[in-house]
């Protein structure tokens, strides 16, 4: 990690990236919200499907907060990059986010979108489906306004926080619920927090 001007650079490892290793790199700095972030993939460092979906989401949710930041692929079109342009990464990632040493012209995935059953591809969630009452929800639960993020995704994923009343949502709670009958494990990347351990899941009825 190296920090200079307001700018922090995180540099992955070179190898097999899972998601695991990637939240160890992420989380291996404090990173202010005021600050730029780079984040370093090198040459010889293989991101798997799992780690690129967090990746995503992750820098993409850095740009919403009008963090400024970019990815820079040191192995060029031929190492990651080139992987991760086939399964349609750089499709979702947003435009505001600059790509070293240059951002794919042509999308791979498109090319090629579904034509290799072996490959596993990146695809939207239905933006229609989007819950625009989410960033209202505080203004409704005045008792929570000190919690911190990971607290509140824990309120969230077990009771249920929505503007309509204690019986409504976002939906967040029946999905754990759905997800704990097959033992799944919940893990959220925010942009500064990553919360993998949901205590008041236990206690829910299934």
């Amino acid at each position: 990690m190296e920090q200079e001007n307001n700018l922090i650079e995180i540099e992955l490892t070179e190898g097999w990236i899972d998601g695991k290793k990637l939240e160890q790199c992420l989380n291996s700095t404090i990173i202010p919200k005021e600050d730029s972030i780079g984040i370093i993939i090198p040459d010889g460092c293989n991101i798997m499907i799992d780690a690129a979906i967090r990746l995503l989401s992750y820098v993409n949710q850095l740009d919403y907060k009008n963090i400024p930041v970019y990815l820079n692929f040191l192995g060029g079109a031929d190492g990651t990059l080139g992987y991760l342009n086939r399964i349609g990464f750089f499709d979702h990632l947003h435009e505001n986010i600059e790509v070293l040493p240059e951002r794919p012209s042509i999308s791979r995935a498109k090319i090629y979108h579904g034509k290799n059953p072996g490959v596993f591809e990146i695809a939207a969630i239905d933006p229609k489906e989007k819950d625009n009452d989410l960033p209202s929800i505080l203004t409704h639960y005045p008792e929570y306004n000190d919690y911190n993020d990971a607290e509140l995704i824990q309120k969230i994923f077990s009771e249920g926080l929505s503007k309509d009343g204690k019986e409504k949502g976002c939906g967040l709670r029946a999905c754990a619920s759905h997800a704990l009958k097959f033992s799944a494990h919940l893990d959220l990347r925010l942009p500064h927090v990553n919360v993998n351990h949901f205590s008041p899941l236990s206690s829910y009825q299934i």
